[in-house]
Formats: C-alpha cells, sequence, structure tokens
C-alpha cells in the first residue's frame, strides 16, 4: 500500500517476523543501519538490533517500541532508556549507529539523536557479544502495522584516523583537525564529524578512506587518490563541479578509484558557478 521509492515496501503486522541477517557478524569498525518506516495514524510498530542471531542463540543489543499513541519507547543499555515522539501518516528515517571500536550505541530518527549507550551493555543491561549481526522487525499486537522500505548497512574500518574538530575549517588548515595536523593522504584516514564543516580550498589526494558525517563544501575542486569516499546519512556533500557526482570514473567532484558510497539519506547540494548535472553518483531518492 506504501512506498517510499520504487514501487513496495515490507509490511509488518501482527505475527509477522523478519530478521535482516548480515551474514558474516561485523565486529570492528562503524556500522551504521539505516532504513525508512511508516505508520498508519493509530497503528504500532517495532524493531530490534541483534548483536547475535544463531538460533537459537539470540543477543538483543536494543529494541523499540513505536506506540499506537504516536510516542515511542527505547530499550538500550536499560530498559526505558528514552521515550520519544514520531510522526504518523508520514516516511520517516532511521539510523542505527553500532561504534564497535568505542563500544557505543546510537538511535536517531529523522536526523534527531534519540540517545547513545555502550553497545555492549545491550538492551537491558546485560552484557552481550561486541558486534553487530542483524534487525529483526516483529508485529506483537493487532495494532501492529509498520512499513519499512530502502534499508541498508554502510560499514567502515578505521585504522590511523584523523577527525575533525566540531566546527571544522579549510582542510588544509591544521586548526580543522583534532591533533593539529591535516591527514596525510598515504597513512590516516579522516573523517569529518557530525556537525562540523569542511571547505577544500585546492584539489586533494587521498589513498585512505575519506568519512563525511558533517559538511564537505567542495566548490569546484576533485577529491582524487585510491581511497574510498563514504557519505553517512544526514551529512551534506556540497557539489560545484559541472558534471557533478559519479560512482566510478574521473569525472565529477568524487574521483577516488576505491569504493565511492553517496547515502541516500544525505543532503546534496549543487552550487557550481557554471550549469550541473546530477551525476549517476546521486541517489534515486534523497533527503529534502
Amino acid at each position: 500500500m506504501y512506498s517510499f521509492s520504487g514501487a513496495n515496501s515490507v509490511v509488518i503486522k501482527q505475527n509477522n517476523d523478519i530478521v535482516k541477517e548480515i551474514g558474516t557478524p561485523i565486529n570492528s569498525g562503524v556500522a551504521e543501519i539505516n532504513f525508512r518506516i511508516f505508520i498508519p495514524s493509530g497503528k504500532a510498530g517495532y524493531f530490534n538490533t541483534l548483536a547475535n542471531f544463531a538460533p537459537p542463540t539470540y543477543e538483543w543489543a536494543m529494541q523499540v517500541f513505536f506506540n499506537s499513541s504516536g510516542t515511542g519507547t527505547l530499550d538500550a543499555g536499560g530498559a526505558n532508556a528514552a521515550i520519544f515522539n514520531y510522526p504518523n501518516d508520514q516516511w520517516f528515517s532511521i539510523k542505527v549507529v553500532s561504534d564497535l571500536t568505542a563500544n557505543l550505541g546510537e538511535l536517531w530518527i529523522d536526523g534527531v539523536k534519540i540517545h547513545s549507550w555502550q553497545w555492549t551493555l545491550g538492551t537491558f543491561g546485560t552484557t552481550i557479544s561486541n558486534q553487530l549481526d542483524g534487525t529483526d522487525f516483529y508485529g506483537a499486537t493487532a495494532d501492529d502495522e509498520m512499513y519499512i522500505d530502502d534499508y541498508n548497512i554502510v560499514h567502515t574500518v578505521y585504522t590511523n584516523k584523523v577527525i575533525s574538530t566540531p566546527t571544522g575549517g579549510n582542510w588544509n588548515a591544521n586548526s580543522t583537525w583534532v591533533g593539529n595536523r591535516v591527514p596525510n593522504q598515504n597513512t590516516r584516514d579522516a573523517e569529518i564529524v557530525a556537525g562540523a564543516t569542511v571547505t577544500l580550498t585546492g584539489n586533494i589526494t587521498r589513498n585512505r578512506a575519506t568519512i563525511v558525517k558533517g559538511n564537505l563544501i567542495c566548490g569546484s575542486n576533485i577529491v582524487t587518490g585510491s581511497g574510498s569516499f563514504t557519505l553517512f546519512s544526514d551529512a551534506t556533500l556540497q557539489i560545484g563541479s559541472t558534471t557533478g557526482i559519479s560512482l566510478t570514473g574521473a569525472s565529477g567532484n568524487i574521483q577516488v578509484t576505491g569504493a565511492r558510497y553517496f547515502n541516500q539519506s544525505a543532503y546534496y547540494v549543487y552550487n557550481g558557478s557554471a550549469a550541473q548535472i546530477t551525476g549517476n553518483g546521486l541517489p534515486a531518492s534523497v533527503k529534502i
């Protein structure tokens, strides 16, 4: 009946139980689960995140109840860790962050962080494995009717990482980065943290991972090299190239030869000084 992109979505009603398995559990780095939910007025929904799914063994990292009243409850690190409101009769975004390096979990709804907790405290404060193994969508009551679309997982392993300051600055300025050092193109991953804005003042070469959780302003400048580029959900990429962004090849602002991931739950700003095309890197549906 409802879909956010494409023709169909998954619906969870009473006695429906669908586990989205990862396969081999993720046990290092940062994993981000993204999906969208639609709950009609007067209906309810539920999901949990699994640290271990090897029936009959289960370990829950957290669980979320979307009540028919339009309020929600999160159990994470303890019961009733957070209470929140959510919108009925419209699609809204869910993000679950599993930072296994920092032993940290986060729940975000529509770009707002609801709660963070120690991942290995699990749903109710009982020690669980420091890993991620899937998502379980379950319909427990006659009121349950929850539609799910655009599910995806982004996993990034960080080694020798430099992160931006909370405010950011120009890429090549030491003051932009924690520790007052610009990320070395060959030996340091670089992360622009959520809330920070970093501006390119010239072309840069990146032979390591580039992770954008905040705002990267490219202008007409190009990111090249053999590294990867990952734009996380709720991040912003400002694009000045006349050819926008591309999934592969030497075209657009991002031209690294490693993996390029442009999240459908990110923001994209085209602000070049000449006419621009989007490029084939722009997801079919994006945040507005």
